[in-house]
């Protein structure tokens, strides 16, 4: 069976060195720059600031908490292993594609185009199913942030549409700095650690063979530090509606994902679909919303005709002459 409650315990004792981690705050740096300039905007625009940029750091920090809780219990649940993910490299391809377009920037990408290059050239030696478990986790996390948090900072904007004119609609941009617990793989004897034992399936997701036979090899819980973020433009649906759909919509992805990932790290040839899959089925998600928003009516579009029959019957009701007309 396996161990809830001690594992639950361990993550709640190692959350707080996440937060001591000063990535922790310099990504809360970055997230109050971004909400000053929101701020600054809705500022221009209506002449009053919607939510206090104060307020918004500490919706991000207390949902990029329990979504940091969220994700530690799931890794340790699959037992992914980030000893051999290559993340070295990851991050590097992830800088190097957000130069071509910002959206880019996501393990998603950056993880399948690595993992496809190990596979084929096999270099880098990476674990695939270990890291594309990881970006499964970590769009899981988002999901659930984007379903219950994703449009509490909805910005009230105001965009040129072909058919329609001048529409309404809202800006959401969201970020969360997410303490997490990842694991690693140490080898040796440590007869004085207090050491979880854990059931014989586990870890659903394996690593590397010559780790996996080592009989001193242990897992070992890291804390670190996730940045996550959702950038989005509501226009045929309310902020709410569209966060959830989105939100259903990457939950799906990643548990998709998530399927390939345990069946890659015993099947080789999964390693490929799920390296495939990853980047492809991501960027299908962002192609089908935008087309959804734009094909799709907006729900706040000019009517002048309407108005004018607003005007009129106030004028009828009220039975007043309009600028002093006899």
């Amino acid at each position: 069976m396996f161990p809830f409650g001690k594992i639950i315990i361990l993550i709640l004792q190692g959350i707080p060195s996440s937060i001591l981690n000063p990535f922790f705050w310099l990504v809360i740096y970055m997230v109050w720059n971004q909400y000053k300039k929101t701020a600054a905007l809705e500022k221009d625009m209506f002449g009053k600031v919607k939510i206090n940029p104060k307020d918004k750091i500490l919706y991000a920090i207390f949902y990029g908490i329990l979504g940091g809780i969220v994700g530690s219990l799931a890794v340790m649940l699959l037992g992914i292993s980030i000893t051999e993910a290559g993340l070295i490299y990851v991050w590097p391809t992830a800088l190097i594609l957000a130069l071509i377009h910002p959206h880019l920037m996501c393990f998603s990408y950056a993880g399948g185009l690595v993992s496809l290059f190990s596979l084929v050239m096999g270099f880098p030696r990476i674990d695939v199913a270990g890291l594309m478990g990881l970006v499964a986790i970590l769009h899981f996390v988002e999901s659930l942030l984007i379903y219950f948090a994703g449009y509490i900072n909805a910005t009230p904007v105001f965009i040129k549409d072909d058919r329609h004119g001048i529409v309404g609609g809202f800006s959401l941009q969201e970020f969360w700095p997410v303490p997490i617990m990842l694991l690693t793989v140490i080898v040796g004897d440590f007869p004085s650690m207090d050491v979880v034992q854990m059931p014989d399936w586990w870890p659903l997701i394996r690593p590397s063979a010559h780790i996996l036979q080592n009989s001193q090899a242990i897992f070992l819980m890291l804390p670190v530090v996730a940045a996550l973020g959702y950038g989005d433009i509501a226009l045929t649906r309310t902020p709410k509606k569209r966060c959830k759909s989105s939100a259903i919509n990457l939950l799906v992805f990643s548990s998709l994902l998530l399927l390939l990932s345990v069946v890659a790290s015993r099947y080789r040839l999964f390693a490929y679909i799920a390296a495939i899959f990853a980047p492809v089925a991501h960027e299908f998600l962002i192609i089908t919303g935008k087309r959804t928003e734009r094909t799709n009516k907006p729900i706040f579009i000019p009517c002048k005709d309407f108005a004018a029959l607003v005007i009129g019957f106030f004028f009828l009701v009220l039975n007043v002459r309009p600028f002093g007309m006899s």
